[in-house]
């Protein structure tokens, strides 16, 4: 394997787990920040209330596009995966 196939290789491994990984960090700093807002403007101190509301709405984001957001992941693992034979010689 050359030094450029490791390093394609790799770059393809961290752009699937960005693209896994950017939405839900999106949609945790949206709400954490919106939150974070209404928490201060109500003067409310308890800090229970976002992570649940953080890990509720992620959850629910995954239920209702989960298969589009590992999309990358699986092309990339497709990929590897035929391409292996051609990496180990």
């Amino acid at each position: 394997m050359t030094d450029d196939a490791l390093t394609d290789a790799l770059v393809g491994a961290l752009q699937a787990a960005f693209a896994l990984t950017a939405p839900i960090l999106g949609v945790a700093l949206a709400i954490g920040l919106f939150l974070g807002i209404l928490q201060a403007a109500l003067q409310l101190q308890e800090q229970t209330i976002p992570q649940i509301v953080k890990i509720g709405a992620i959850g629910a984001m995954l239920a209702a596009g989960g298969t589009t957001f590992c999309a990358p992941l699986l092309d990339y693992t497709r990929h590897i995966m035929t391409d292996f034979p051609v990496m180990v010689r």
